[in-house]
């Protein structure tokens, strides 16, 4: 635990050096790759999974524990690494939602890693929360996880995330390609409608709508 908790001492003194002043959604990017000691990183994480039972762990610990994720959101060793210990993955997804610092390159990375995971259904149904989760990022993740752990809700997120309107433009279209996604993996019979509704709207919305009709007309 002690050789965690100060390799991610050592990444937020470079982080720190690096980007005075700046937190971690202010800096662009793929810094975190730029950092070089990444496998003390990925070494110590890996330990404290097999030695530590995750019930002992104190709040710094779990806060840290998901701030390292957060930074490693371009390989997403650590997020996949968690997965295969269901205890700890529950823990630390759980706790993820509760923190008094957003880390929501994290949250993303738990509701993607969710389906895969074998914890219980207590922890699969966090998946609802993070569909409501207010960053368009971990939401639109989470959208796209359920068909996976709630495929009987899938086609109501699906429909509410086209319909709302809490993102710029840019953003809502991501918002409609991920619902298109979704009903076409649960095979809804909404899509042929939404299917037309899509080819109305932005560039890559009518490319999302014109590959789900090319993959449609192969079965």
């Amino acid at each position: 635990m002690k050789q965690l908790l100060q390799a991610i001492a050592e990444f937020r003194a470079w982080q720190e050096a690096r980007f005075p002043g700046r937190n971690p959604r202010e800096i662009s990017g793929e810094w975190e790759t730029w950092y070089g000691s990444w496998q003390d990183i990925n070494t110590a994480f890996r330990k404290v999974l097999l030695e530590v039972p995750p019930e002992t762990a104190d709040v710094h610990l779990l806060d840290e524990m998901v701030y390292i994720i957060a930074r490693d959101n371009e390989c997403e060793y650590l997020a996949e690494e968690l997965s295969e210990y269901p205890k700890w993955f529950g823990v630390l997804c759980r706790h993820s939602l509760h923190m008094e610092v957003d880390e929501a390159d994290a949250k993303w990375q738990f509701a993607s890693y969710l389906p895969g995971c074998e914890c219980g259904h207590e922890i699969k149904e966090l998946i609802l929360a993070f569909a409501e989760d207010p960053d368009e990022y971990v939401c639109r993740r989470a959208l796209l996880a359920m068909p996976y752990i709630y495929p009987d809700k899938a086609a109501y997120y699906a429909e509410r995330f086209w319909n709302r309107t809490l993102y710029a433009p840019g953003q809502q279209e991501y918002q409609r390609m991920a619902a298109l996604t979704v009903l076409h993996r649960v095979q809804s019979p909404l899509l042929a409608s939404y299917l037309g509704k899509a080819k109305e709207g932005g560039t890559f919305l009518r490319q999302c709508a014109e590959k789900i009709d090319e993959e449609s007309d192969s079965f």
